[in-house]
């Protein structure tokens, strides 16, 4: 993914989770 990670609940993540 790139830098940012979408999730199904629709929240951004920075960098990876």
């Amino acid at each position: 993914v790139n830098k940012y990670q979408y999730l199904i609940t629709g929240r951004v993540y920075e960098g990876k989770v």
